[in-house]
């Protein structure tokens, strides 16, 4: 009996391991299926490629017709409003925001942590404390002359590229 015990163990050992395996395999496959991005915005373009396309997109180096999809594809998304939310990662909510221009922006930050809302080669900051929220103009966020009319203004959260103001003629 003495000789078995040995192997019986490694047998029960080998047919854990290969349950937890399995079972690993299936919450894998469930959780990879449940966070694919929510249905199509415009033709084969998903939500998330949508956001990816918005956050990556670098005009300097566009062509007249990448920068009019680019601007069509930031009103498709825009959502209508005065507030955006910031969760853990400097994820915010709505990405891109349809603003007037006169009217006051709220952010919430629902993070644990401070975050500082910038933009790229401009000293305006926002600093929003840990879960707390804060209004300011877009005027006060932005250094140069706004176009009121139509405006695309980009934004980062701590250093990363996250957001959108979208200044639109019909508000």
């Amino acid at each position: 009996m003495t000789k078995n015990t040995p192997l019986t163990i490694l047998i029960v050992v080998l047919l854990l391991i290969a349950l937890g395996l399995v079972l690993g395999y299936f919450v894998k496959k469930e959780t990879s299926v449940t966070q694919a991005p929510p249905a199509s915005l415009q033709g084969e373009t998903s939500e998330g490629d949508a956001a990816l396309e918005v956050l990556t997109f670098r005009d300097q180096d566009a062509t007249e017709e990448e920068r009019a999809r680019f601007r069509e594809l930031v009103q498709t998304i825009a959502k209508e409003g005065n507030s955006v939310t910031i969760d853990a990662n400097c994820i915010t909510n709505p990405l891109v925001l349809n603003i007037n221009a006169d009217e006051p922006i709220t952010v919430q930050n629902l993070d644990n942590i401070e975050h500082r809302l910038s933009r790229q080669g401009e000293s305006a900051e926002i600093v929003i404390s840990a879960n707390n929220s804060t209004a300011f103009l877009i005027s006060d966020f932005v250094e140069r002359e706004l176009d009121t009319r139509v405006s695309i203004i980009g934004y980062s959260c701590d250093g990363g590229r996250s957001g959108m103001f979208y200044i639109s003629p019909n508000l």
